[in-house]
């Protein structure tokens, strides 16, 4: 990679004017700083969860493949890598920049940035996540639990698209995220085409966590030193800030990070708080670790948070780290000892008040109090459409009033919910007022279920309606189905030759395909006598357009 001189100038200069504390601040050389300012040159943009190679001579193993060498400029997923090596000379620092989310929440889009230079390495212990994609048949319910009797969190509509990653033992139930939130519901496998096979994805329940790469991790580095003794070699690691902790289990000790850290692991695990503050448990023990302290872990065993030597951190190469931060100066005795009594005090405060902790959760819902029913329109005297059981979540889209004066509530399906009938926490955003509540324009009707996704037919909709035949066999019968017989939909004593949908793999271990089979008819008001017809697949429907 051809790097701009100005660009590399000005880092140069970045990293010569590093943030740490002290006035003889020891300075690498000039070979040094250039690969570290191509490393950051390089590994810039770097986001998600990612690993790049920035410099000098690397080694990587996937989960998959042996470790092999790398090229500064590499770049992969966090997932895929189970080995991650830096080797180096007192010609050429080998550096690597990684970022993690740890169990940060993914929809913040943060993540933690890690450093590794010098003589290091890295093992993510969590192995890739299968995940398939899969495709509603119906509409479903996205429950808290595997099971019928579950909350329900979310409604999926047909055809919708989710990831699944997780099954029960037997396969019944999958594990999807609940759109736009970072929980994780449960479906019912018999509604949805999944496009592999279901025994491939990990065992699961509802207690079940999920692990993001590098969450669990072991760290090796030896004793060389550089810049004349003043850059070990190690993992600089840094949070998104110093308020929201990110929880790691590095050789097995379990790390609470918020801050700027470097930790080095030759026969023992060492972490240094440059910047927020740690803490660090293992055998049963925690030991808080406020910046300017150090502490080192040994098997079960925890050194007392003491303050570090100056020429551990002085030469760290802090600026090349995401957020600029000024290195503390080292904590004395009783400043350690007075930081540890106000963490212990904080944490005698919260568990004496839970309540307090409780009103932290803004998070919005509106769960319906009692059974209600699902109206077609904004008021009671619209037909009744469904109804939704006590406890069930709802996701209002906009709000109107009726003549007089209640307030509905527009639900993703077109239904309209009353609403008094749900009751409301956390923050949540106004909902769009209308006036003037016109119906959607489209919908589908499955002829297997005989009801509508979209609300009530209205007169004037361009209707989907369609049925899905049972599997078959293998691609080649589903490729050629709609050659065989293309089906038909009636509609009264009407006959429409019906369109087929691409072939639609089960996921089954028989490797089955299913086609759906489709028409689109613009609704008019009347009483409708709905058939689809296709060899010996016949589903039928009686529907009501009202008029208006």
């Amino acid at each position: 990679m051809k790097l701009n001189p100005f660009l590399l100038s000005v880092l140069v200069l970045l990293l010569l004017v590093s943030p740490a504390f002290g006035q003889d601040i020891p300075t690498c050389p000039p070979a040094v700083l250039i690969d570290l300012a191509r490393a950051s040159s390089t590994c810039y943009g770097l986001q998600g969860e990612s690993v790049c190679i920035g410099n000098g001579s690397a080694q990587v193993g996937t989960f998959a493949a042996e470790i092999a060498p790398a090229l500064p400029g590499d770049r992969a997923t966090a997932d895929t890598i189970h080995e991650l090596r830096v080797t180096s000379t007192e010609d050429e620092l080998g550096i690597a920049h990684l970022t993690i989310r740890a169990d940060l929440p993914t929809l913040q889009e943060r993540a933690g940035w890690l450093m590794l230079f010098g003589n290091a390495e890295l093992t993510n212990l969590i192995p890739p996540l299968v995940t398939l994609n899969a495709i509603s048949l119906g509409t479903l319910n996205l429950r808290q639990t595997p099971e019928a009797s579950g909350e329900i969190l979310a409604r999926l509509g047909v055809n919708e698209g989710v990831v699944v990653s997780g099954r029960t033992a037997d396969g019944a139930w999958l594990r999807v995220q609940v759109p736009s939130t970072d929980e994780y519901g449960w479906i019912a496998a018999e509604l949805v085409t999944v496009g592999g096979p279901v025994s491939a994805l990990a065992v699961a329940d509802a207690a079940s966590i999920i692990e993001r790469p590098f969450a669990r991790l072991t760290l090796h580095s030896d004793a060389t030193a550089f810049c004349g003794g003043a850059l070990t070699s190690g993992l600089l690691l840094q949070t998104p800030n110093v308020e929201q902790a990110v929880r790691l289990r590095v050789n097995d000790v379990n790390l609470t990070l918020a801050g700027t850290f470097f930790l080095t692991a030759d026969e023992a695990l060492t972490i240094y708080a440059l910047n927020g503050q740690a803490v660090i448990g293992a055998g049963g023990v925690e030991e808080f670790l406020p910046a300017g302290s150090y502490s080192t872990a040994t098997g079960e065993t925890i050194s007392a948070a003491a303050p570090y030597t100056p020429a551990i951190v002085n030469g760290l190469p802090v600026a090349n780290l995401p957020t600029r931060v000024t290195v503390a100066e080292p904590l004395s005795t009783e400043g350690i000892a007075a930081a540890r009594a106000a963490y212990i005090q904080s944490q005698v405060e919260a568990a004496v008040t839970p309540e307090a902790r409780a009103t932290e959760d803004t998070t919005c819902r509106r769960t319906v109090q009692r059974f209600a029913d699902l109206y077609g329109g904004p008021g009671d005297f619209y037909e009744v459409v469904a109804s939704l059981q006590t406890g069930e979540r709802v996701d209002p889209l906009l709000q109107t009033t009726d003549p007089d004066g209640h307030v509905w509530w527009q639900l993703r399906s077109g239904s309209w919910l009353r609403a008094d009938r749900v009751a409301v926490s956390g923050l949540c955003a106004d909902l769009p007022f209308v006036d003037n509540v016109r119906p959607p324009g489209t919908n589908t009707l499955s002829l297997e279920t005989c009801e509508p996704i979209n609300g009530p037919l209205r007169a004037g909709q361009r209707v989907t309606i369609q049925f899905t035949p049972p599997a078959f066999d293998n691609f080649g019968e589903a490729r050629d189905a709609a050659q065989i017989d293309p089906g038909r939909i009636r509609i009264g004593s009407r006959t429409y030759r019906a369109q087929a949908s691409e072939p639609l793999r089960l996921g089954t271990t028989d490797d089955r395909y299913v086609r759906r089979f489709y028409i689109i008819w613009e609704a008019a008001p009347g009483t409708y006598r709905l058939e689809g017809d296709r060899l010996h697949y016949s589903p039928v429907c009686t529907v009501t357009v009202p008029v208006g």
